[in-house]
């Protein structure tokens, strides 16, 4: 029995390919003829499908692969503790603190910023 795991994988190594759509039936297979693996496995699967529909143009596709992607996770969002990292880090990081910091002396040249070259690659 093929993974779902690896399937994600495979889908995300040529979601740049033309090898598109090949990916997109192998992983619309597993997923029909597998229901036993796990949250994790099917969470990055529909998330790679997500992607791979995207390149693909099939938008409508995409967003519900995107959709069974979130529904397969729990939130582990916690307000309170949330609340409570904040309160901390305020109560930390007062004014008095910061007026009591040192500013370091440059240990070099300054920086040099070149303007208006064009960057290659991708981000």
């Amino acid at each position: 029995m093929e993974s779902l795991n690896l399937a994600a994988v495979l889908g995300r190594a040529l979601v740049r390919t033309d090898r598109r759509d090949e990916v997109i039936e192998y992983i619309e297979h597993l997923l029909e003829t597998q229901d036993d693996d796990s949250d994790a496995g099917k969470h990055q699967v529909y998330n790679t499908l997500g992607q791979l529909y995207d390149k693909a143009k099939r938008y409508d596709d995409a967003m519900d692969a995107y959709q069974k992607s979130n529904a397969v996770v729990t939130p582990d969002f916690d307000e309170r503790r949330l609340e409570n990292t904040l309160a901390s880090i305020k109560r930390s990081w007062t004014p008095e603190r910061f007026a009591k910091a040192t500013r370091p002396e440059p240990s070099g040249p300054p920086p040099v910023f070149i303007v208006g070259i064009p960057r290659s690659g991708t981000t």
